[in-house]
């Protein structure tokens, strides 16, 4: 992991100093629709994201790398564990800082393609439940609570179109997972305690999955 994150930051450095006469900064914010790629019970979420970007231009293609702050997660249900048979929902709230190189290749009049490979890492990661009197049987009361089992890093690729006028840049990008979320796939949560990670019933891989739509500005 540590070999895989050095190589990922020296490529978003080196595209964002390479050649420094023509390098454009700028911020960016958009819209998340965020969820799992798993089996069970699941929806995604609206949510945001927000960060900075650098781009420098070879010919037709962009190289921009971007340090973004993105709020994903799900909104999910697990199922009654004793005879009351009441499922509980839940909202995921992942905090992720995601760090991106993205490739731009021009088609025409400002429209380009966009692809390239995202490293993600966890700064908050909470489990909201709706409905908190719904206690899983007296043994667990349910209460919000700090995520756990959850891999702290994150490693996905995006791909999307893209349109560039002037100053602006919009972006469409859709976000795949590669990586597990799960930190131990033998996981399984105690009864006891407040803090789950899992959907329903499964030992299925959880991955990320969002389409997200920003607007860059350039700043210079």
């Amino acid at each position: 992991m540590k070999k895989t994150i050095t190589i990922f930051l020296s490529c978003f450095l080196l595209a964002s100093f390479s050649k420094a006469q023509e390098l454009n900064l700028g911020v960016r914010a958009g819209l998340n629709y965020a969820g799992y790629i798993a089996e069970g019970e699941g929806s995604a979420r609206v949510s945001t994201q927000f960060g900075a970007f650098a781009n420098t231009k070879f010919g037709m293609v962009i190289l921009q790398p971007e340090a973004l702050i993105s709020l994903q997660g799900a909104k999910a249900s697990i199922p009654s564990l004793d005879a009351m048979n009441l499922n509980s929902d839940f909202t995921d709230r992942i905090t992720y800082l995601n760090l991106l190189l993205i490739a731009k290749i021009n088609i025409f009049s400002g429209f380009n393609l966009q692809a390239g490979p995202q490293y993600g890492y966890v700064l908050a990661a909470k489990r909201d439940f709706k409905k908190n009197d719904l206690a899983l049987g007296p043994a667990l009361r349910i209460q919000d609570g700090d995520i756990v089992n959850l891999n702290k890093y994150d490693l996905s690729f995006n791909f999307g179109i893209g349109y560039d006028i002037g100053r602006f840049d919009i972006a469409a990008r859709y976000n795949l997972g590669l990586k597990d979320l799960k930190k131990d796939k033998k996981f399984v949560p105690n009864r006891e305690s407040d803090e789950q990670f899992r959907l329903a019933g499964g030992t299925e891989d959880i991955k990320n999955q969002l389409i997200y739509i920003s607007l860059g500005y350039k700043l210079f």
